[in-house]
């Protein structure tokens, strides 16, 4: 699958410090969520930064167990990948694999997302009345994922019709949107 040794030595070692590293960062401030657990441990940290710090690990957990499939894809196939991935890309694993990579890539830049309006709001109004409690945050992280589930999903639902025809109206629109930017940025 890969052409040369550096880009699988490279993978691995992704692979195997995302899947590592998040499984202590969750592991860690795991500790810090529950209350038996907060107890024993005590912490600075507050509620809202570790349950964004929990989501981006899980997030980036599964991130490493896509490229785990991918290495060993390469183990398994090695340069003769070209006579499976027909049967690959139709197959289960694929479309597995594929709900988890989208799933973790969307999951991951909501959170971001809301780690950045939830510091906005902290900065702009530091004695004001919108704050994100824990439960608030919580919930909102919840609606995230199935968010973020829905959308890793509906490629996977849709008839291959369907996508095809998805993927024609996106670049259509992509289209006019460039033809829209051009003739705006020549008229001024």
């Amino acid at each position: 699958m890969f052409p040369n040794n550096a880009l699988r030595v490279v993978l691995w070692v992704v692979c195997l410090s995302s899947v590592v590293a998040n499984f202590v960062v969750f592991i860690s401030r795991l500790k810090n969520e529950i209350p038996v657990m907060r107890k024993l441990f005590t912490s600075t940290v507050s509620t809202n930064q570790n349950t964004f710090l929990l989501n981006l690990a899980v997030t980036d957990f599964a991130m490493g167990l896509y490229l785990l499939a991918i290495g060993l894809a390469d183990v398994i196939f090695g340069n003769e990948y070209f006579l499976f991935a027909l049967g690959w890309k139709k197959g289960i694993l694929c479309k597995i694999f594929g709900f988890i990579v989208f799933l973790s890539n969307v999951v991951s830049l909501l959170i971001l997302t809301l780690v950045s309006i939830e510091r906005f709001f902290a900065i702009v109004f530091p004695f004001g009345n919108i704050r994100f409690g824990p439960n608030l945050t919580v919930k909102i992280c919840l609606m995230i994922w199935v968010v973020g589930g829905i959308m890793a999903l509906t490629p996977i639902i849709l008839s291959e019709y369907v996508q095809q025809a998805l993927v024609f109206l996106i670049f259509v629109w992509v289209c006019h949107l460039f033809l829209f930017l051009k003739y705006w940025v020549m008229k001024f």
